[in-house]
């Protein structure tokens, strides 16, 4: 894999003080000559491009004797080094030939020629002064030292102490930041103690067992890092040799420094470069790999209720009996919801990436939040064999203020997942109050679940996008693999938090943190009855007496638990309680014990989602229970506790004078509206343009007006200007209402048809709750009649 263009090379290279050029191995055409060469060579603004080196380059001729080029026989793997006087440059130089990968996959040939006239001229004065001294030197920022080594030391350890001389050339103290040249040979001699401490121990060992080897002609050679005068380290290369006598033993060591801290900040920007493009690369991968896994599992999920609803449709189509037909139709509308979440979820999802998660806040009540989550979520339970409980702190605001859909949707998501990961057992929701001052309080929801739990290594791809952890064990798990990466989002947006803690087989608790303000002193849910009520529950489902228990202690009601009939008789005989809780499985064995037993006590069965209650006038309590419905029973308050997703949310109210127009292209979405309008009993028109919508608006016999938005011709956003324009001269046109009617969910839908004329907004598929809401807003008061 490359990690360099050519451009970052030659930029590189360019970079470099030294003359260098790249030539083609078999021709010696040039591929590059750098700044410091071109210069060098007085053509400065030339690219050289076509040219052959041997032939540009006068006085470079007579090294053909050693160019590669002319040395077929050598390794393509070795590195030519030689030095020559050149006449063109009238410099000495020492010349590097080596073969290093292009880029583009070649192998290339890198000459690098470096100027050692300094070094030269102080080299021979070196050298008529001590003719001892032989240097390997090679690069710019060379400095010159010699060390003689104590002829008495009885060890190799012993040669070189702190009082040995060494004599430097002044490029080492420049090298070294020092411009006193009195402090600077104390530095010196105790040089051992300026290197990096990383590097101390390689270079003494090395140095010690190059002056025990006797028979060893290889020069030492050092990249270490030396602390200078400011205290920071350079790198530097310590290269040289040893000088012995006739028996070998160690007479002196000459050398240089040479300064490479440019070349070490070039090779650390490459590798630090190829990290990171190796990081990018794997990382683009690992997402490529993610959003193809996606798009498969995507592929299945949309599939899957695609084929249960053509699948359904023509079965109940063969249909005659109308009870069965009746389930088939259920199937269907089951696997359109199912359909629409999963939709639902990919759109909310290119919200998120796209930074529109919008917070609406407003105040609403937490009764109301806790019912919508208990009822959206126990019928997947009930569907999946768990069962749910429920605890909530009574002591909570009645009302609080902040974005009740997305506080829904992102808990719910999370309830959602606890009830797909979860075999067998149970699935729980607890809301506790903890407040941060009199204006605030962190309303905290934990979601636990007895089920399979996350893998420690997993917990930190948790929140990944496009991510189903545990793949093998989850394989017939359905999900698109978004839905907590959407809660994470909202509820930071929320400035909440979500934490995780699980153990892998043993289930898995999720806790969001959400601060809101506080809109009423009245709290969640209170005992109103003057004198104390005594309850006796009888009760054997371990998840179900947790969860009642707390709510009784936390109602701080007088209670009471049995789990057989003996246990029964006893607490009946010798007390005197004013409810008797009981499961309907436990009533329904002996009911006429019961009903005995229980004397004046009021009976309250404890049933589950999809019970068969007793055609009895007793009172029900569904679970999952929690603080507001048991209040509301103590205190004989009527409250609606059955929920039957079967059956559609009754139609609030009839208006026969009412007169409504829908406006829509496609004569299906028409028939749709049409039919969920009649249980309202409304005038209903149908008509397919926003052109006509217009012309039928002028009548004044309307109400209210649903607009597609996307139409031929004109759509539903022109067709509505228009109307309001006509509002100019005439009230009717600017008050009628108009609602927005459209499958365009994506960012700031409600605030686009607000912006743009519209009263309301309602997405298809429509929502029957949702048309209930907005038709019991707009409809004329006067024109409603209660259902």
């Amino acid at each position: 894999m490359e990690h360099l263009s050519v451009a970052q090379l030659k930029s590189m290279l360019d970079r470099i003080g030294e003359s260098i050029y790249v030539t083609v191995p078999e021709t010696g055409e040039l591929l590059f000559v750098n700044k410091a060469m071109r210069k060098a060579a007085g053509r400065e603004n030339d690219s050289f491009a076509g040219e052959y080196c041997y032939k540009v380059f006068r006085g470079l001729d007579k090294m053909c004797d050693f160019c590669p080029y002319y040395k077929l026989n050598e390794s393509p793997e070795q590195t030519v080094v030689w030095e020559e006087y050149v006449e063109h440059f009238d410099r000495h130089v020492i010349h590097h030939d080596s073969y290093i990968d292009w880029p583009d996959g070649r192998k290339v040939h890198l000459q690098h020629i470096t100027d050692i006239t300094d070094i030269k001229k102080v080299q021979k004065e070196l050298e008529n002064r001590n003719e001892h001294l032989s240097l390997l030197v090679e690069g710019l920022g060379v400095a010159l030292w010699d060390c003689p080594i104590d002829p008495n030391a009885k060890s190799e350890e012993e040669m070189i102490t702190p009082d040995t001389k060494i004599e430097f050339s002044d490029e080492i103290r420049k090298m070294y930041g020092y411009t006193d040249e009195t402090d600077f040979p104390n530095v010196m001699r105790s040089w051992f103690a300026n290197i990096h401490p990383d590097d101390v121990n390689t270079v003494y060992t090395q140095t010690i067992a190059h002056l025990k080897d006797i028979t060893n002609e290889t020069p030492f050679n050092f990249e270490i890092r030396m602390r200078t005068k400011s205290g920071e380290y350079k790198w530097v290369r310590i290269f040289g040799n040893t000088q012995r006598d006739a028996n070998g033993k160690p007479l002196r060591t000459s050398g240089a420094t040479e300064d490479i801290s440019n070349r070490k900040a070039i090779e650390l920007e490459i590798i630090e470069k190829n990290e990171a493009l190796e990081k990018a690369v794997e990382k683009a991968e690992n997402a490529s790999q993610a959003k193809s896994d996606f798009v498969a599992r995507m592929s299945h999920e949309l599939r899957t209720p695609l084929n249960a609803i053509t699948g359904m449709s023509e079965l109940a189509l063969r249909e005659n009996r109308p009870e069965v037909k009746a389930e088939h139709i259920f199937a269907v509308k089951r696997a359109g919801a199912n359909l629409l979440s999963i939709i639902s979820e990919i759109l909310d999802f290119s919200k998120i990436e796209s930074g529109k998660v919008d917070i609406v806040t407003g105040n609403y009540l937490v009764a109301s939040l806790l019912s919508d989550l208990v009822s959206l979520v126990r019928a997947k339970a009930a569907d999946a064999r768990l069962r749910i409980a429920v605890k909530a702190d009574s002591n909570i605001p009645h009302t609080l203020c902040g974005d009740e859909i997305k506080i829904r949707q992102a808990v719910l998501n999370i309830l959602s997942n606890a009830v797909k990961y979860t075999e067998k057992g149970f699935v729980s929701l607890s809301l506790y109050g903890e407040p941060v001052d009199e204006e605030t309080i962190n309303l905290i929801f934990e979601v636990t679940d007895s089920g399979i739990g996350i893998k420690p290594e997993d917990m930190s791809k948790l929140f990944t996008d496009f991510t189903q952890l545990d793949k093998q064990k989850n394989r017939g798990i359905e999900g698109v693999g978004l839905g907590l990466v959407i809660a994470r989002s909202i509820i930071n947006a929320m400035s909440g938090e979500i934490t995780v803690k699980s153990e892998y087989g043993k289930g898995s608790t999720f806790t969001i943190v959400l601060p809101q303000k506080i809109q009423s002193n009245r709290l969640l849910a209170k005992i109103e009855r003057k004198q104390e009520a005594n309850v006796l529950i009888y009760e054997r489902r371990e998840i179900y007496v947790e969860s009642l228990s707390y709510t009784m202690k936390n109602l701080k009601l007088n209670h009471a638990f049995v789990s057989n009939d003996k246990e029964l008789h006893e607490k009946m005989g010798s007390h005197k309680y004013d409810f008797l809780f009981i499961s309907l499985p436990m009533y329904t064995e002996n009911e006429e014990k019961i009903t005995r037993l229980a004397g004046k006590a009021k009976i309250i069965i404890i049933a589950e989602y999809g019970d068969i209650i007793p055609e009895k006038h007793l009172k029900v309590l569904f679970m999952p229970a929690y603080c507001v419905q048991i209040a509301n029973l103590i205190d004989n308050i009527t409250d609606r506790l059955g929920y039957d997703d079967k059956k559609e949310p009754l139609t609030m109210f009839t208006a026969p004078k009412a007169k409504v127009l829908i406006v829509d292209d496609v004569k299906i979405n028409q028939k749709v509206a049409e039919g969920l309008m009649i249980p309202y009993n409304m005038q209903t028109v149908l008509c397919d343009s926003g052109i006509q919508a217009i012309e039928m608006v002028k009548s004044k016999d309307f109400d209210i007006v649903f607009m597609d938005q996307k139409m031929p011709r004109m759509d539903g956003v022109e067709a509505t200007r228009i109307i309001r324009e006509m509002g100019k001269n005439d009230s009717h046109f600017r008050e009628l209402p108009i609602v927005a009617l459209t499958a365009n969910v994506l960012y700031n839908s409600r605030e686009f048809f607000l912006d743009h004329g519209f009263n309301d907004y309602l997405a298809k598929p429509v929502d029957v709750a949702e048309l209930n809401t907005v038709l019991e807003k707009w409809i004329p008061k006067s024109k409603q009649i209660s259902g």
